[in-house]
This record gives structure tokens, C-alpha cells and sequence, in this order.
């Protein structure tokens, strides 16, 4: 993937090498290797004849599908959200930026889990750590100078990379417990046969 489309900051490293339960690095690490036990994966790997979404959605289960249109992970799309949004307000206050110049950012917030006009590909990709340039929709008008600016961007860079770890992990937590119980049930009632 060109990681050149995205945001270049640096991401914050506390999820990464700090956090004793470091899950959401782990989930990165298989997502960008491709390795997340996707239906439509393992039927690559012929351990599955089906590829379709195990939450009964027509489509193929592919990391894709799974992050960014299961209706069964769109409740906690919708949580993020909202939690990205406040994080943008919380931003401007402590920068003292008025809304209006921060309209774009207010909409990438919006849009950040979804597929819009914000990536550069038209196609969010969250789950794989980036964030969409953020540059083009903070008004350097804002700000009186541009150190100040920078400051603000890699906070709001942070926010956004953070929220997007933590809703990939989690909803990669729920896809794990439910394929734990379906091996489980499997395993008990082979048992029982």
C-alpha cells in the first residue's frame, strides 16, 4: 500500500511499546501482513469452501468488509465517531482555533470510518493504522504561526490514529470471541456425536 497517500506523522507510540496488553499492535501487525482470519483469507488458504461476512451479510468477509461495512460493527462505528468528534471540539477549545476554520476537519472527523472523499482512495482504511492529510482542512489563518499549527495537527493526528486503533481492535475482540464460542460449540458437540 502507498503510505505516501496518508498523513506522514509519526504515530504515537504508547499503544505500541508501552501498554502491558499490547492487542491493538498486534491487530495492526496482522492487518497490514494480511494475516487476520478473515472468511474470505481462509478460504484463500482452502480451510473453507464459504467467503461470505460470518455475521449472515452477503458479502465476502475480507478485513474491508469487516471494519468498514458490517452492519454488525456499525453501532460502534457510529461510538467512534461521535468520540473522534469530541476529541476535535476538545482540540479547538485548547487551541483556541475557531470552528470555522476547522469546518474540513469537522467532516474528516465525521467521515474517518467510512468511505468518503477524505482518503485519498476514496476508501477508509483505518484499521491499518493511517490517517487522511489532515493539512488541507485546517485554515492556516488559525493560527499565529506555524509551530503552533503543527502542534495542533499532531495532536489532532494522534486523536484520530488512536480512536482508529481502538475501534479496530475492538471490533477484531468481538470477531474473536464469537469464532472462540462457534470452535467451542463445534468441539462440544463433536464430543456428544
Amino acid at each position: 500500500m502507498d503510505t505516501w497517500l496518508y498523513d506522514s506523522r509519526p504515530h504515537l507510540t504508547y499503544p505500541y511499546v508501552k501498554v502491558q496488553s499490547a492487542y491493538s499492535a498486534l491487530v495492526q501487525l496482522y492487518a497490514w501482513s494480511g494475516q487476520l482470519p478473515t472468511a474470505s483469507g481462509i478460504k484463500q488458504k482452502k480451510n473453507t469452501e464459504d467467503s461470505r461476512c460470518r455475521y449472515g451479510c452477503e458479502a465476502m468477509e475480507s478485513m474491508y468488509h469487516v471494519f468498514v461495512i458490517c452492519g454488525k460493527f456499525k453501532a460502534l462505528r457510529e461510538e467512534a465517531r461521535g468520540l473522534i468528534q469530541k476529541k476535535v471540539e476538545k482540540r479547538c477549545d485548547e487551541f483556541n482555533v475557531e470552528e470555522s476554520h476547522v469546518v474540513g476537519l469537522q467532516e474528516a472527523a465525521k467521515f474517518f470510518f467510512y468511505d468518503s472523499d477524505i482518503w485519498p482512495l476514496q476508501n477508509s482504511v483505518y484499521y491499518l493504522g493511517h490517517v487522511p492529510k489532515l493539512d488541507p482542512w485546517v485554515s492556516r489563518e488559525a493560527f499565529n504561526s506555524t509551530t503552533i499549527r503543527e502542534s495542533f495537527l499532531h495532536n489532532i493526528h494522534g486523536d484520530f490514529h488512536m480512536v482508529g486503533i481502538h475501534l479496530t481492535s475492538h471490533i477484531w475482540g468481538l470477531v474473536q470471541k464469537e469464532m472462540a464460542r462457534w470452535r467451542e460449540g463445534n468441539f462440544v458437540s463433536g464430543m456428544q456425536s
